[in-house]
């Protein structure tokens, strides 16, 4: 398949009140030679309260100022939160491009993130079952022998979709309910035992969290979708330092991020088995036995009795 037949997909970038994160994530992108040759539409929310005004402005002069021949800037008249921000930007690309590359404003790409990311919106553009393309990979020897592999999980730490699969995105609390009731379920949704999504998703039932991840990986995962991850990731995320607003202070291991290209893709349209274990290996043992036992007894427990006492 020749790619470089392919028109550059759109990068939305998605901006709330860190200004250093900002710059730092716009100086990275212009690393790759892509960007300046692609449409970029930068995604600026509104302020919740008075206190946060002061950020909130210096974030849009930024953009603003930021020279781009291809740059439309989108300024939200009030805040409308991240989900809400993501959501509708992306259907938006979606629509217009067929396709869209998204990244938040906490993170930093690798020089060669955006051939990565065209090269595979491409490639796969016509495999229905892949349904993202991510730029992250935890530090995690997947010991594969191409620099992508399918995992049956998403990301929301830079990735890109098509407009065939995004049109799956939708809230569905009657539907997912009625999942949670599966012991069975739940365990395979938490990735084979070895991170709380189940948890995650009954949290948004209940309004605990706002989280848009949590629908998108629960509708890839009911269509039985794949997402395309790199060996070693292409994408940092700095916004665990206390300045975002999902993001709890703690430690996130900061990869050296590769300017080399990927060069080899997998041939078949089917999870990394061998891969998927390891990568649940590495969840497992990075959020700790306390908090591994904790996910197994809720899961084990967990009853759709509870979402309707609450």
């Amino acid at each position: 398949m020749d790619t470089n037949s392919y028109p550059l997909a759109p990068v939305a970038i998605f901006v709330f009140k860190r200004p250093a994160h900002t710059q730092r994530l716009l100086e990275s992108l212009q690393t790759n030679p892509e960007f300046s040759k692609s449409p970029v539409y930068i995604f600026a929310d509104g302020a919740r309260n008075a206190k946060e005004q002061a950020d909130v402005d210096a974030v849009r002069h930024l953009v603003a100022a930021f020279d781009h021949p291809h740059k439309t800037v989108v300024l939200a008249p009030a805040n409308q939160g991240l989900a809400k921000s993501i959501t509708h930007g992306v259907t938006q690309l979606c629509a217009n491009y067929g396709q869209a590359i998204v990244v938040e404003d906490d993170l930093v790409v690798a020089s060669s993130f955006l051939n990565y990311m065209n090269t595979a919106l491409a490639r796969y553009a016509d495999a229905t079952q892949v349904m993202q393309i991510s730029g992250h990979m935890f530090p995690v020897d997947l010991q594969a022998t191409t620099d992508a592999v399918f995992l049956p999980v998403t990301t929301s730490w830079g990735w890109a979709t098509w407009e065939r699969a995004w049109a799956h995105m939708a809230e569905v609390p009657e539907v997912a309910v009625a999942h949670l009731a599966s012991r069975k379920w739940r365990y395979q949704f938490d990735l084979s035992g070895t991170f709380p999504n189940a948890r995650m998703l009954a949290q948004r039932l209940e309004r605990k969290n706002h989280s848009w991840a949590i629908w998108w990986y629960y509708q890839v995962f009911t269509h039985g979708g794949l997402v395309l991850h790199p060996t070693r990731s292409l994408v940092n995320n700095e916004g665990f330092d206390g300045s975002g607003t999902h993001c709890a202070d703690k430690d996130v291991v900061q990869m050296t991020l590769l300017d080399t290209h990927a060069s080899s893709y997998p041939q078949e349209v089917a999870a990394n088995t061998a891969a998927f274990k390891r990568y649940g290996q590495f969840l497992v043992a990075d959020r700790g036995i306390k908090k591994y036992t904790f996910d197994c007894l809720w899961r084990l427990f967990f009853s759709t009795k509870l979402l309707h006492a609450r």
